[in-house]
């Protein structure tokens, strides 16, 4: 239903051509290539296990066309959501296949691969945990090289992208045209063959503050994070 909803929306909004200038879209890049990449550093380190990362250029687009992008083959997805707290609102997403997840879970929870069959209260709480950590490290990199303050919620749970986008608090996704800049990365897990992807939204009204923000701190040294601590990734 709501797949069909935002087919129809799409032929009303039929996107213009809406690009960021070469000289923000690059300045953008080089900053998420910067965050996404030590995120990837410091989520290898957590799961001690080797992450490699794939960082897509910034684009511009209606975010009712988010879904599409994450799940093109329409298969079982749960997406996961943390907004961003400070002066850019923003939604950090976390998406991989249902099969993918419950793999990661399995590795986390220390179960044979394919313990895990479907959603349970137990690796619930672990994938959010992992999203979590995730969005932290995010976060983290982003204040380092920005010198921002930026905070998080508590991360939410879906397994419905077209109806998670509704909550991400950018706009009526389905009523009005919502532009925003989406930032992608894919990250794959080597030894387990999992892939993840995340992907940072900001409504496109505040890509001229983003692009002022790394401008006045572009100066910065290269970000390190080092891994956060939490109770499912601490040492026995």
């Amino acid at each position: 239903m709501l797949e069909e909803l935002t087919a129809r929306i799409q032929k009303i909004f039929l996107p213009k051509d809406v690009s960021l200038p070469v000289a923000e879209a690059n300045i953008i890049k080089d900053m998420w290539i910067s965050c996404s990449s030590e995120t990837a550093k410091a989520l290898s380190e957590t799961i001690n296990s080797k992450v490699e990362v794939n960082s897509a250029s910034p684009d511009i687009l209606l975010i009712n066309g988010v879904p599409k992008l994450l799940n093109p083959n329409n298969t079982a997805t749960i997406v996961l959501w943390v907004k961003t707290l400070g002066n850019v609102s923003g939604v950090v997403v976390l998406s991989s296949t249902l099969k993918d997840m419950l793999a990661l879970a399995d590795r986390l929870l220390k179960k044979e691969r394919g313990y895990f069959k479907d959603l349970s209260k137990e690796n619930t709480s672990v994938i959010k945990e992992l999203a979590d950590l995730i969005a932290g490290y995010f976060v983290t990199a982003l204040n380092k090289l920005l010198n921002t303050t930026y905070g998080l919620t508590p991360p939410k749970l879906s397994v419905n992208l077209y109806r998670a986008i509704e909550e991400f608090g950018l706009g009526k996704v389905y009523t009005e045209e919502v532009r925003v800049l989406m930032l992608k990365a894919s990250f794959g897990i080597i030894e387990e063959n999992i892939k993840l992807d995340m992907v940072v939204l900001f409504r496109k009204e505040n890509v001229e503050k983003i692009v002022e923000l790394i401008n006045i701190n572009h100066f910065q040294p290269p970000v390190e994070i080092m891994p956060r601590s939490g109770k499912l990734f601490s040492k026995s």
